[in-house]
């Protein structure tokens, strides 16, 4: 059987498949459309059933008393004989459960039909019937009293205790579309056959045509994955197939016009020629050669050329056979790979890390230059290029660690970057960080691994420094801390671009009655003062933050809720890293303080009063003459015209023509004595 009788035949199978395979789509959509109808259609049949059964049931119980539920059934067993079912198959369902049995209450269109057999609850039959007495609602596709697979929509009976059901056999439903398919099958078959007849006789004599016009080309050229020519012994082009047009980006047309020697680069050309004449001359057969053509677009390609002479009967020269394969990539990856070589031998005597490379089937390992010198070698040295030169020379406390990365990369493909120290030769060791990836084959196992080490000792030295004095920064701010905490003022610094609290001392955490939690938590300073206190400072922090140091008296809201009244002197910090300010606030408890301040007012109060009545003493005595006794002791104050304090023996004498005496007075007397005998 021809090739072309054969594809015909795979045709014509592909039509058949397609046919049947769309038949039966459509034929099963549409029944799944139908099903779904049909399913549909019960839900709302036997839930419109259920509804009218409560309804009727409600009815009766407010009438009918203790006879409501034999009522009932009684009219839905009238109203169901009235009713011979659905389609040919489909019925209703009525049944309660009693003794672990579904018990049905109306006759069944098929199978004892006036005295339905009770069944078992959990049995397979009357599935659908088991659910709605269970208060479930649903559809299934399952078993019916009578064994038969059935689509069946159930529904609980709320009032009266009982399960409907609404069923129709599946046969009835797929009936149809049995027998739309074999309809279609049929007529399928018969217009399939047809068609592959007609096929058949149409195509037998184009493809008696065809293969004997193809014969020539699909022995030489078809089925060749390189380009093929036939070459006139002048260099014209006599057939060429499709993979050299693509090759030279030439139609086979435009490539029949022209010679080869027209797209040879010039600097190929005379040894192309020189071996093609050798050849026509009989001193080579034929020949291969590494040569340039020039493409239609003018980009050069490289090619392997590859000539034999095909001879007449007289055994001159009649054509030649030229395969042309494309190594341009092949060319460009070579020169690339000389390139990377060359860079790579760049860079492994220039770079400061020491490149390594590891056969890990072998254990055989290289080392570059670089790797040598960080070692304290000389390039010259020979040191073993195995795994076990660098194994032997890491730290003890360190070759656990990298052995374990080392392992897990090669498993896992986990990233293989590791710091540790490595013996020199002069014996000391040094830190160096260690990174590398490994080659794997189909399989994913690890077969080779490079990478390189970088020396990072003065860097870990660095760390080491820093570390000591973080450690000492530590301590001074656990001084700070302790001497901040040792202090009665209240100490509290926080950001005012967030307003969260950076560091407090313990008057500040015992007078506020707030844990180091909650001062770390809350914001600040709205969360410890009153608005009118918020907005008298409000000005103030920004001239703080300005450089200005302000002294502000504010009300400290304690958790309990009572004020302490606190003055604070506030400033700003910059932190110079990151430019940002923080403010200071050191305060003082200054509640003894205001209460002075009201005491000294109540006191001026009352020596204003007295002030009074001594100034309408006085002015009663402003024409005295004589002697005035005043008691040296307790002499008071008084103020002049002019505003000031002055003793009343300087204002009698200002105002007054008395002469004034001093004595004691009888209290005063009597305090000195008490004095005096203490």
């Amino acid at each position: 059987m021809t090739a072309i009788r054969k594809k015909g035949l795979y045709l014509i199978s592909i039509m058949i498949t397609i046919t049947v395979i769309v038949m039966a789509i459509s034929i099963t959509m549409l029944y799944q459309v139908a099903f779904h109808e049909e399913e549909q259609r019960l839900i709302e049949t036997v839930q419109s059933q259920a509804r009218l059964m409560e309804s009727v049931a409600r009815f009766d119980q407010k009438h009918s008393g203790e006879h409501a539920f034999d009522n009932t059934l009684a009219q839905i067993r009238e109203a169901h004989q009235n009713f011979k079912g659905f389609g040919e198959t489909g019925e209703f369902t009525l049944a309660k459960l009693e003794n672990n049995q579904i018990i049905f209450l109306l006759n069944h269109r098929h199978h004892d039909l006036t005295n339905p057999h009770p069944v078992a609850f959990k049995s397979n039959e009357a599935e659908a019937m088991s659910l709605a007495l269970q208060g479930e609602s649903g559809t299934l596709v399952g078993n019916d009293y009578r064994g038969q697979r059935v689509l069946a929509a159930y529904e609980p009976v709320a009032n009266l205790n009982l399960g409907v059901v609404a069923k129709i056999d599946l046969k009835e439903i797929q009936a149809p579309f049995i027998l739309a398919a074999w309809v279609a099958a049929f007529i399928a078959t018969v217009l399939i056959f047809i068609g592959s007849w007609g096929f058949q006789r149409i195509t037998t004599r184009i493809s008696q045509q065809i293969e004997k016009s193809e014969q020539l080309f699909r022995s030489t050229f078809d089925h060749a994955g390189i380009g093929l020519a036939h070459v006139a012994t002048d260099g014209g082009w006599l057939r060429v197939n499709s993979a050299l047009c693509k090759i030279l980006h030439y139609s086979a047309k435009d490539l029949l016009k022209i010679t080869f020697q027209e797209i040879t680069h010039p600097e190929d050309l005379e040894k192309d020629m020189d071996r093609l004449q050798q050849t026509i001359a009989g001193e080579i057969d034929g020949y291969s050669m590494e040569k340039r053509y020039i493409r239609k677009d003018g980009k050069t390609i490289h090619a392997l050329l590859t000539v034999t002479l095909v001879r007449n009967d007289e055994g001159e020269a009649d054509y030649f056979i030229s395969a042309v394969e494309d190594i341009t990539q092949q060319i460009e990856l070579r020169d690339e790979i000389k390139d990377k070589s060359e860079r790579l031998e760049i860079a492994t005597n220039g770079t400061s890390d020491g490149l390594w490379l590891w056969d890990i089937k072998t254990n055989y390992e290289w080392h570059a230059p670089q790797w040598k010198r960080l070692l304290g070698y000389s390039e010259s040295e020979i040191i073993p290029e195995k795994y076990s030169t660098w194994e032997s020379r890491i730290h003890p406390d360190d070759k656990g660690r990298a052995l374990s990365m080392l392992d897990k990369h090669l498993k896992e493909n986990s990233p293989y970057d590791c710091e540790q120290r490595l013996q020199s030769k002069s014996g000391e060791y040094r830190w160096f960080r260690d990174r590398g990836i490994a080659i794997r084959d189909n399989s994913g196992t690890a077969i080779r691994m490079g990478g390189s080490i970088q020396d990072i000792n003065e860097l870990k030295v660095a760390e080491s420094r820093l570390h000591t004095s973080n450690e000492k920064l530590e301590q001074a701010l656990s001084f700070i801390d302790v001497t901040l905490d040792a202090q009665l003022d209240t100490f509290f610094l926080f950001n005012p671009a967030t307003g969260k609290a950076i560091r407090w001392n313990k008057a500040f955490r015992d007078i506020s009655g707030y844990s180091n939690e909650e001062i770390a938590m809350l914001p600040a300073p709205n969360s410890y003062y009153g608005q009118k206190d918020l907005q008298i400072t409000e000005g103030l922090i920004q001239q703080i933050i300005d450089g200005e140091h302000k002294t502000i008296e504010m009300n400290l809201i304690c958790k309990d809720g009572h004020q302490v009244p606190t003055e604070y002197i506030a400033s700003a910090i910059t932190d110079e890293k990151s430019q940002q300010k923080y403010i200071i606030a050191i305060g003082r408890d200054i509640t003894e303080r205001q209460q002075a301040a009201r005491d000294l007012n109540d006191s001026n109060n009352a020596l204003q009063l007295k002030n009074s009545d001594l100034q309408e003493a006085i002015a009663t005595i402003k024409t005295i003459s004589g002697l005035v006794p005043i008691c040296a002791w307790c002499g008071n104050k008084i103020k002049d015209d002019s505003g000031e304090w002055v003793r009343l023996e300087q204002y009698f004498e200002g105002h007054t023509d008395a002469q004034i005496t001093h004595g004691m007075c009888p209290n005063c007397q009597d305090n000195f004595s008490k004095s005096t005998n203490s």
